[in-house]
């Protein structure tokens, strides 16, 4: 826009003098006297075009005049400058349109004062709208300029939009790169899996083979071991046919001289042939994994067994009555018996009732935790040959070995959990030379709650019964030296059974029964399932506890003189009357 001084210099060339401090009175003077609107200027003309092309509105000084339409005919007066009070209409010769001459010298040759106000007037207006267009010119001009700012500043940012698309592009193309390298690193991982499972099934075929190799070195070394006590055997048996002075041992070709040999010799040879270097289990544990235990096709509790008692020769029992009563108390007091599976307590109770008073000869017993206190009994209403078939002949078969006792007689074994602990249970009791007894839980049994406490005193000082001596007192220590030993779970074995983490103590209730074991003072351990070659259940962690029970010293008894027989002698005739 034009400075205001150069405006008004632009604005008053042809204008008389004073002309513009005339115009600024009266604008101050009609602003006083409307205050609430702009200055307009109203001018009767002789025709309709000239009123509109005079009419117009003054706001803000010369800068802000512009053109408005009224009524052709309306008049109005006003006292100013450029209105001398005049109210009629202009002489129609006043409107005619100037001659060339006059618009190229510019002089009006008016006979009358109006004429050449009109034309000023007319002038005035003209700059007036002059002035105005240029103003919009220039307002035009910084718009335009604005435009061409704002579209360098688009262009700016479209070039910005297409870097930043062109950075995305090459992102998508590095994150198609990066996820074709995971999936050859996924790839590359799966078949490193595949190697690592290859290379494990190959390890865990050749530690089978390591433990079978292992086991049969053990074997070898007790059977060097055994042989090197028989050669001890046999040359103390040449010692004394030399120190007696045989010369000849035909006879001892035919028959083995075994009860003219002493006391200690042959409790020596009974040890050898009658305690297993191994626990005998009479109910193994045989259906977790096809690489622990004995779970494979052909084996069962009946199988195990009997490889078991191949070890001893139980039929040296049966060579005299005196063999029987030196040989028994080795075999029930320096074998340790186990009756590791579920359902033990059944077998337990047989096989006490079996070995009637002998069992007052055990020292060492293991048994299975209890189902009642492991197990949510199900009401089915079954019986148990109906829902384990198997099972329950196996059961049959062995119990039946032990003297043809019946499961669920009235006389035989219960497999009711309830029943066959308690008979079980209150049989131990008794046993006054019982000194280990373990409670054996695998890995997948749930302890219940309720029944734990119950559980930690068995056979314990707060049990309520615990087993006397003959003498009628209690024994020190308030009973045998108890534990409970824990299973671990084998890697081929399913982690998660109904909905619980077999690995998980607080779940399964491990850890409050540990508690429990502590504050009832029952010993802790841990144990891993025994491989095929092992021929046991379970391998205690660390080893087995040292367990070598002395054999009493063989005492001679002395044959029956005259004196023995004729007590009895005296003590019948002094019942029938005879001094």
């Amino acid at each position: 826009m034009l400075p205001k001084r150069k405006a008004s210099q632009e604005l008053g060339k042809g204008l008389p003098d004073g002309f513009w401090d005339g115009v600024s009175k009266e604008t101050k003077k009609f602003r006083e006297e409307l205050p609430l609107g702009p200055v307009r200027f109203d001018m009767p003309f002789a025709t309709s075009g000239a009123t509109k092309r005079s009419h117009g509105e003054v706001s803000g000084g010369p800068d802000a005049v512009s053109g408005t339409d009224d009524d052709e005919h309306e008049c109005k007066k006003i006292e100013s400058f450029f209105h001398h009070g005049r109210t009629e209409a202009l002489d129609p010769s006043l409107v005619q349109p100037t001659t060339p001459l006059e618009a190229q010298n510019n002089i009006l040759h008016v006979s009358a004062i109006g004429k050449q106000y009109q034309m000023d007037v007319k002038d005035f207006n003209i700059r007036t709208r002059d002035n105005q267009i240029r103003a919009k010119d220039h307002q035009i001009a910084q718009l335009s300029s604005e435009v061409d700012f704002q579209d360098r500043q688009i262009g700016a940012v479209a070039a910005e939009f297409q870097a930043m698309g062109d950075k995305l592009a090459s992102k998508d193309w590095a994150l198609a790169k990066m996820s074709n390298t995971i999936a050859n690193r996924d790839q590359e991982i799966f078949e490193k899996g595949q190697q690592i499972q290859q290379m494990g099934a190959s390890l865990k075929e050749q530690d089978t083979e390591i433990r079978t190799l292992f086991n049969e070195l053990k074997s070898k070394e007790a059977e060097i071991a055994s042989l090197r006590k028989q050669r001890i055997v046999d040359r103390i048996l040449l010692w004394l046919q030399r120190w007696l002075g045989r010369t000849s041992v035909k006879a001892s070709a035919i028959t083995f001289p075994l009860l003219q040999m002493p006391g200690e010799i042959r409790n020596r040879i009974y040890h050898c042939a009658l305690v297993s270097r191994r626990p005998i289990d009479f109910w193994p544990i045989v259906s977790y994994s096809s690489e622990t235990a004995f779970d494979h096709t052909g084996i069962d509790h009946t199988t195990v067994l009997f490889q078991q008692l191949k070890e001893i020769n139980v039929h040296l029992l049966l060579v005299s009555r005196q063999v029987y009563k030196e040989t028994v108390g080795i075999l029930y007091g320096c074998n340790r018996f186990r009756f590791s599976d579920r359902r033990g307590w059944t077998v337990l109770n047989g096989w006490l009732t079996h070995i009637n008073l002998n069992c007052n000869l055990l020292t060492n017993i293991s048994v299975a935790y209890p189902d009642w206190a492991s197990t949510e009994l199900m009401s089915s209403g079954q019986p148990f040959a109906d829902r384990h078939p198997r099972e329950s002949e196996e059961m049959r078969t062995i119990v039946r070995r032990f003297g043809g006792a019946i499961i669920d007689s009235p006389a035989g074994p219960s497999t009711n959990p309830f029943l066959a602990f308690d008979r079980a249970r209150d049989m131990l009791r008794a046993l006054s030379n019982l000194n280990s007894f373990s409670f054996v839980l695998p890995h997948d049994v749930h302890i219940l709650a309720p029944w734990t406490e119950r559980a930690a005193k068995t056979l314990g000082p707060g049990d309520e019964t615990v087993p006397f001596t003959s003498a009628g007192e209690r024994r020190s220590g308030g009973g045998p030296t108890r534990s409970f030993i824990f299973i671990h779970r084998h890697y081929t074995m399913p982690r998660r059974s109904l909905h619980r983490d077999l690995d998980d103590d607080t779940v399964m209730g491990r850890n409050h029964l540990v508690a429990l074991c502590q504050l009832h003072g029952a010993t802790v351990k841990t144990a891993s399932y025994g491989a095929r070659g092992d021929k046991v259940s379970y391998i205690v962690d660390g080893g087995e506890d040292a367990y070598n029970v002395d054999v009493p010293e063989y005492i001679e008894k002395r044959a029956a003189g005259i004196g023995s027989v004729l007590k009895p002698l005296g003590a019948a005739k002094r019942l029938l009357g005879y001094k």
